[in-house]
């Protein structure tokens, strides 16, 4: 399992990953979009350069409940992830700092 960075998360914008479920139903997860965060101040006021966010749309509801997720994509292998969706499971995204 590789980490995800923001370069490779650029290199696969607009790409579909796979998402195994619990129940064992997988889905997609399409990456819509990529975007640094570092603007961001922490809580000592000192911005992060490596802060991004994941947005992806999802082709089936997930549960709404945000959890660690094993996501594989065809290129970049397999990638451990804490999800959360939005609104009505279709919308994941996924922040680093």
């Amino acid at each position: 399992m590789s980490t995800m960075t923001y370069e490779l998360a650029k290199r696969a914008f607009n790409t579909k990953f796979s998402l195994t479920l619990e129940d064992g139903n997988a889905c997609n997860l399409h990456l819509v979009h990529v975007k640094k965060t570092h603007d961001l101040p922490d809580f000592e006021n000192k911005t992060r350069p490596h802060c991004f966010r994941l947005e992806f749309r999802s082709d089936a509801p997930l549960p709404q409940s945000d959890r660690l997720y094993t996501i594989n994509h065809e290129e970049l292998g397999s990638h451990e992830l804490f999800l959360s969706t939005s609104g009505n499971g279709y919308i994941v995204m996924a922040d680093f700092s």
